[in-house]
């Protein structure tokens, strides 16, 4: 994976065979991220990957889901793998040693600068920060300045309510 070729990256959602998202990116010069959490649901995705000719992809697993078997099955177009949950530092590490084995990139999800610090340590080549608001609007006040003219809360869109549904 050339350093800052990919200027979008789209993770699909878990649990569900998105592999066309990821077909979409790769055809508009994206990166693709299948959350393949599932032996099943990753040889599924790979076969799709490789019937619809994408380029390149990642994929999203556990640590101690990474293993030679489906990284050899998945082909060269596999350029990147995302860990998640990163489980021990241990578990991070052979993750890591492994994938680089297999000539991809080992890129790391951290909710911490202490989980970044531990999965640069591990070998980890790249950081995906992920936060309680990666799914959307959390409706949580925070502080966007000091200033006592500015807002402290963000404002949240009005919820519907029963009657105006």
């Amino acid at each position: 994976m050339p350093r800052n070729r990919y200027r979008v990256l789209l993770a699909t959602p878990q649990g569900l065979d998105s592999s066309a998202l990821v077909i979409a990116a790769d055809r508009t010069g994206g990166l693709g991220i299948l959350n393949c959490t599932g032996q099943d649901i990753r040889n599924r995705a790979i076969r799709r990957m490789r019937e619809f000719k994408v380029r390149s992809y990642a994929i999203r697993v556990h640590p101690h889901e990474v293993c030679q078997g489906w990284l050899d099955q998945a082909g060269e177009n596999l350029v990147a793998v995302v860990c998640s949950n990163p489980g021990t530092p241990e578990q991070l590490k052979n993750a890591c040693t492994r994938i680089h084995a297999a000539s991809r990139r080992a890129l790391c999800e951290v909710t911490s600068a202490a989980q970044a610090e531990a999965a640069l340590d591990a070998g980890g080549d790249g950081l995906i920060a992920v936060g309680h608001e990666a799914g959307g609007s959390v409706r949580i006040p925070l502080s966007f300045s000091s200033s006592s003219s500015s807002p402290t809360a963000r404002q949240s869109p009005p919820r519907p309510s029963a009657s105006s549904a």
